[in-house]
């Protein structure tokens, strides 16, 4: 990969650090549709239906969180994202409260402004989709929980 890998590893790690410190019980408890307070902070492009993400979200971390975050190396993604493949990605590894385990690509956008780069994750459906909106096969979230294995 032509580009430093560490700044696409940074911004993986910091968008679930981010999502860890989402208040979710305030999120939830706000009536539909609920918008994106509690989530300006977040740089992740969802392909639809951002509220739904939201929803997810808060609904799976909120009694279940994150205990562990594990950023893998940073390849060139070969799944098809809005339209074009090629994109900087990496592999995650989240570990929640219970034990369940969910892992998947992140394909990553790397704006230029002057002076400074900085990635954006973007969803094809590669990171963390909500179970109300199918993946691809292969290009999906993997939850692992025991011996059971299954993708979003």
């Amino acid at each position: 990969m032509s580009q430093d890998p560490e700044p696409i590893r940074a911004a993986a790690r910091d968008l679930f650090e981010r999502l860890r410190g989402i208040d979710y019980a305030r999120f939830l408890a706000r009536p539909e549709p609920r918008g994106s307070e509690g989530f300006e902070s977040i740089s992740y492009m969802c392909h639809t239906r951002a509220d739904l993400w939201r929803d997810w979200v808060c609904r799976t971390f909120q009694d279940n969180p994150v205990v562990s975050i594990k950023i893998g190396d940073v390849f060139t993604g070969t799944k098809q994202v809005y339209g074009k493949t090629g994109w900087p990605t990496v592999s995650y590894t989240l570990t929640l409260q219970d034990g369940a385990v969910l892992e998947g690509d992140l394909a990553f956008r790397v704006y230029r402004s002057p002076g400074r780069r900085r990635p954006l994750a973007r969803d094809g459906r590669p990171g963390l989709a909500p179970p109300e909106r199918p993946s691809p096969p292969t290009q999906g979230l993997t939850a692992h929980r025991g011996g059971e294995k299954g993708t979003f």
